[in-house]
């Protein structure tokens, strides 16, 4: 068989790669980390997939893991291969399980799915496990030694003998059948069934010994249990006795407990009837029912409801003033709503016409313009001189202003030179204020010397020396006194001529200010009227625009005053005089204007709701106090049976009748109940023979503490007993076991002996089944010999010595007349026996049908001459089998492919 080639969609690093394979050699020569062993892994996955995912910590066990893609995606590919003739393709992806992985067989001829081989079609082609396949046509690196495994040695028994390679495949599993039951019988460490046996053997004789001395105690605890019970029946008895006698003392004490409940009878009756008297004094057979207070109640309610309804009506007697006045006011009658509105329609009509005779025939932008100038003098309209005047004194305040700043300024220096002296002044007084400084100078000269001579003076004569040093100091004193004297006249006199220019000019300043502020202010005044958002820089814009309005206004005003119509007069006048019989009882002057009649005519209208509203307000207020008075007649009339002193409240008075009622009620009920308890009391109970009882010689108490001390006891014994039994059933149990265990030792004794008998059967067998399979090999080792001496003398040229390979692929090498492994050698001479020995046992392993067989750099431990011999024999194996070579460095690639790689 052959490969034609791959396709890798993802398969550990590699991503979306392919490769054409060819016959002979195919080498791939790339660095380290590329993928060549990946590459590898893949081939060999097509063909026996991959292992489950197990918790394995070595991460080359688990494959699956290892060649999970770096980038994801689909994990997997396909490989294309030739066959006894026939061209498929292999298609597998794997999941992160076993059962997750996907796989297809494809005839390249019909692109049909094949059913030739199933998912192990790597078993079922080269008859071989992946284990085997990993020992034989996979040579990786520092892994080139052979390996023999059952698959293996089938496949070669198979090929030699012609049987089923099911024959000796069975071997291993025979084999292991065996150990495994071996190891049931006897494990390392005592844990076989023989040892656990002997161990339970030893466990149960143990226990039997036991067993025999619970038997003896059990026979101690039923003589303590016999005791136990004597005490327990005397306990009994005496409970019983202490019970009847609790019986007895409980029957007396509940017999004083009636004859005290028949005497708090006779009390309690008592107490009711003294209650009840004062209550039947006072109502006097009389009683109120039901219905008459919830009268009461309700006429209460009513009161204070119509009580609070007054208040909130509130009338004053401002109201009863009003309600005077008006009534004067509209003596002639109230006018009706009808009338009201005839006469609203008059007014209205009289306005209207009044507006047309002042419009007169204007033009639509004269009336418009005359709107807008009454509007702007809504105040009055000023005379034409009133604003020239105006005019006038603008320039006038402007040049107080300008006489205002200069004088502040001159104010201002005169105040920063206040406190420098003026040079005239200390000119004038240059030659006084010459003699005083000589003065003062002269009177300094002298202290200062009369205190040295002084200090000299004292060293020889001490009083005289201290009298010249006091007057000395005197004399310094004076004439330091003396200058500050002076200088604070002189700084007097200064201050008193500042002080007078100062007054003068702030004088000149503060006439200025007022003249200026009273004439601002009255042209503020006038402009207000007009204007708003003043500043002195408006002053004149905003007069010179009134002027013009004004005589605007004055020449349309002028113009229809003169243009009033005749028919509009008439009309009006008319209107005038129904007006006039309209406010006549109203107004006695009726000559006053037209503005004053509407508001007459507004203020008739407004008193005459005021009085309804008044007259309605006086009504509903007696209205009101009517039904209180009635409600407070009806409430008395009930009250009065019961009170004689009268209260200053009715409401007092109903609550204190209910809460009398109530208890008359409640009082009464008791009794009744309290007579009929002892009438029944005095029937069930025979009162002289509960007088006449004798005490018992115990109390109900003490007799209970006995009985209880009884019971603790009784409870102790019986725990002491339930402890006895439970000790004695314990015992019983295990010694009931002694005949039971007895029979468990012998048959175990017989279980001992037949598996010490069924383990030596199992030893004898295995030794057989290893004597078997070691003549069974025998037979192709011959094949294997030959092929093998064959690869090792074209790869050492005889240099090594004699070699030998066994049954179990273990090859051993004759130097110097001493037989060696080959561990002894070094890694590169182990390399090229495994190299031989691998192409060997591929040459016996396929006769008919030759695999492709991938190398994965297994050269590199070789030097110089064994690697030139390795790769002659690899070109002259390549014309029987193809070769996939996976190799990192060129000097491990044949020389004609290194050409044709450069």
């Amino acid at each position: 068989m052959k490969l034609i080639r791959c396709n890798i969609e993802n398969f550990g690093t590699l991503h979306h790669f392919s490769y054409e394979f060819k016959d002979g050699i195919n080498t791939i020569n790339e660095l380290n980390g590329w993928g060549k062993s990946t590459f590898a892994a893949f081939i060999k996955a097509m063909f026996y997939g991959m292992e489950g995912t197990r918790s394995r910590k070595n991460l080359e066990d688990e494959q699956r893991k290892k060649y999970k893609p770096w980038q994801g995606g689909a994990y997997g590919g396909s490989i294309e291969f030739e066959l006894k003739g026939r061209e498929y393709k292999i298609e597998r992806f794997f999941g992160t399980k076993a059962k997750d992985d996907v796989f297809k067989l494809f005839n390249q001829a019909t692109g049909l799915v094949s059913n030739d081989y199933s998912e192990n079609i790597g078993e079922e082609m080269f008859h071989l496990d992946t284990a085997a396949y990993s020992r034989s046509t996979y040579i990786p690196q520092n892994a080139v030694s052979v390996m023999s495994n059952d698959s293996i040695n089938a496949k070669l028994s198979s090929l030699i003998e012609k049987t089923d390679e099911n024959d000796i495949n069975n071997y291993e599993s025979a084999m292991k059948l065996l150990e495994n039951s071996k190891k049931e019988y006897f494990k390392i460490g005592g844990r076989g069934k023989l040892n656990l046996m002997k161990n339970q053997l030893t466990s149960l004789e143990a226990e039997l010994e036991r067993c025999s001395l619970k038997a003896e105690a059990s026979m101690e605890w039923n003589r303590k249990l016999h005791t136990l019970l004597l005490q327990k029946k005397d306990t009994k008895e005496n409970l019983k006795i202490v019970k009847g006698q609790i019986e007895e003392t409980g029957i007396f004490e509940a017999q004083v407990a009636r004859l005290q409940a028949y005497r708090e009878l006779f009390e309690t009756e008592d107490r009711l009837r003294a209650g009840l008297e004062p209550l039947q004094l006072f109502f006097k057979d009389r009683v109120p029912s039901d219905d008459e207070l919830k009268l009461c109640d309700s006429l209460v309610l009513d009161s204070l409801k119509l009580k609070g309804e007054l208040e909130s009506v509130g009338l004053t007697d401002r109201d009863y003033a009003v309600r005077k006045n008006l009534e004067d006011f509209f003596a002639t009658g109230i006018p009706e709503e009808q009338s009201i509105a005839a006469n609203d329609r008059l007014f209205e009509q009289y306005r209207e016409n009044q507006i047309r005779i002042r419009a007169g025939e204007l033009t639509e932008d004269e009336r418009r313009r005359m709107a807008g100038l009454e509007s702007f003098f809504r105040s009055r309209v000023p005379e034409e001189s009133e604003i020239n005047q105006f005019i006038d004194e603008l320039p006038k305040m402007n040049d107080l202003e300008k006489e205002l700043i200069s004088e502040k300024k001159q104010l201002e220096l005169l105040k920063a030179l206040q406190d420098r002296r003026n040079p005239a002044y200390e000119k004038g007084r240059g030659v006084g204020k010459s003699a005083d400084i000589i003065k003062t100078a002269v009177l300094l000269s002298i202290g200062l010397f009369a205190a040295v001579f002084g200090l000299l003076w004292a060293a020889t004569q001490v009083v005289p020396g201290l009298v010249c040093i006091l007057a000395g100091c005197v004399v310094f004193v004076i004439g330091i006194m003396s200058i500050k004297k002076r200088k604070a006249k002189d700084a007097a006199k200064v201050q008193e001529e500042k002080s007078d220019e100062l007054q003068a000019v702030q004088e000149k300043i503060d006439g200025l200010t007022a003249e200026k502020n009273r004439t601002e202010s009255e042209l503020q005044r006038f402009l207000s009227n007009y204007a708003t958002g003043l500043n002195p820089d408006s002053y004149y814009s905003i007069l010179s625009m009134i002027k013009t309005r004004t005589r605007e206004y004055q020449d349309i005003q002028a113009k229809r005053g003169n243009l009033a119509q005749s028919a509009l007069r008439s009309t009006q006048s008319a209107l005038a005089e129904q007006i006039d019989r309209c406010i006549g009882p109203y107004c006695p002057d009726l000559s006053i204007p037209f503005a004053e009649k509407e508001n007459i005519w507004k203020q008739v209208k407004k008193y005459k709701n005021e009085y309804q509203d008044v007259l309605r307000k006086v009504t509903n207020f007696e209205e009101i106090t009517q039904k209180y008075r009635d409600r407070e007649s009806a409430l008395s009339g009930i009250l009065d049976k019961y009170f004689d002193t009268p209260l200053e409240e009715q409401m007092e008075k109903v609550g204190m009748l209910k809460d009398r009622r109530r208890e008359y009620i409640r009082l009464k009920s008791e009794l009744e109940t309290s007579r009929i308890k002892l009438e029944q009391f005095t029937k069930e109970n025979d009162i002289p023979a509960m007088n006449n009882a004798v005490a018992p010689p115990c109390s109900l108490s003490e007799l209970k503490e006995k009985e209880k001390n009884l019971e603790w006891k009784r409870e102790a014994e019986s725990e002491e007993e339930n402890y006895v039994r439970e000790q004695i059933r314990t015992l019983s149990e295990e010694a009931d076991r002694c005949p039971e265990l007895e029979g468990e030792i012998e048959q175990l004794k017989e279980e001992i002996e037949v598996g010490e008998k069924q383990l030596n059967i199992i030893n004898e067998t295995m030794e057989c089944l290893g004597e078997a399979k070691d003549r069974f090999a025998t037979r192709y080792m011959e094949s294997l010999k030959r092929g093998f001496e064959k690869y090792i003398s074209i790869l050492d040229n005889g240099t090594l010595g004699e070699t030998s390979i066994d049954v179990q692929f273990n090859i051993d090498v004759t130097s110097h007349g001493a037989q060696k492994s080959i561990d002894y050698f070094s890694a590169g001479y182990r390399d090229l026996i495994g190299i031989a020995a691998r192409f060997a046992l591929i040459e016996a392993l396929f006769i008919n049908e030759k695999p492709f067989v991938i190398l994965d750099d297994p050269f590199s431990n070789l030097d110089g001459e064994k690697l030139k011999n390795v790769l002659g024999l690899m070109e002259e194996i390549a014309a029987k089998y193809q070769l996939i070579y996976f190799v990192c460095h060129d000097s491990r690639v044949p020389e004609h492919l290194r050409l044709q790689l450069i």
